[in-house]
């Protein structure tokens, strides 16, 4: 199985591997130095990867998620979907979310019918009156 990960190789957007590692980086203020500390390597082999230089290697990837499981790799690879996946916190929200939208669907449909039934009650009032 190769080790390394070429940009050319994964890259399906106009965004690199290199660049969605600078992004992620900037957003978890990760400075060069922290990276390199936390792949255990220098800060030199960070910038060589951030400039295309180099390529991320599996084991940094397994590191990455690792160390930030909310981090999408699929996203860091190919660019596709969000930087973060969400977490149970916010799944659970949705989630709950969604049962109170599809009450008020509940609700609202019969509400609905309630004043169909109204409807078809006026107008065979006014139909019976009118008739009359």
């Amino acid at each position: 199985m190769k080790e390394n990960i070429s940009n050319s190789e994964i890259n399906n957007s106009d965004t690199a591997v290199s660049a969605r590692l600078s992004m992620f980086m900037e957003a978890e203020n990760i400075s060069n130095k922290d990276m390199a500390d936390l792949f255990g390597v220098t800060r030199q082999n960070i910038s060589r990867i951030l400039t295309e230089k180099s390529n991320l290697t599996l084991g940094q990837l397994r590191i990455l998620r690792e160390k930030f499981p909310r981090l999408n790799i699929h996203w860091l690879m190919f660019g596709e979907k969000k930087m973060y996946t969400p977490n149970i916190d916010e799944i659970n929200a949705m989630k709950e979310k969604i049962e109170e939208l599809e009450k008020t669907i509940a609700e609202l449909k019969h509400d609905k019918q309630h004043l169909q039934r109204v409807n078809e009650q006026y107008f065979s009032l006014l139909e019976k009156k009118m008739n009359s």
